[in-house]
């Protein structure tokens, strides 16, 4: 899945939710989640925070498509 959009629209359709109910899981209606899922608009930090609770996913996977690793070294 290559944008933002893409991976939002997977997510909420895997667990069967309609734009109108991640919508009010987030604070938002339903066209601010079909300009998420279609690209025209991005979510702010704070409805990722949202849309990675209420899906449950993982923020850095649905910003960046990346699964996250953590990094080795001294600390």
């Amino acid at each position: 899945m290559t944008t933002l959009g893409d991976r939002l629209w997977y997510e909420r359709k895997t667990r069967r939710i309609t734009q109108t109910e991640l919508g009010k899981m987030c604070g938002r209606s339903r066209k601010a989640v079909m300009k998420w899922e279609n690209g025209e608009t991005y979510p702010t930090a704070r409805e990722l925070a949202a849309i990675a609770a209420a899906l449950p996913i993982d923020l850095h996977w649905i910003i960046t498509g990346e699964k996250y690793r953590k990094r080795r070294g001294k600390t």
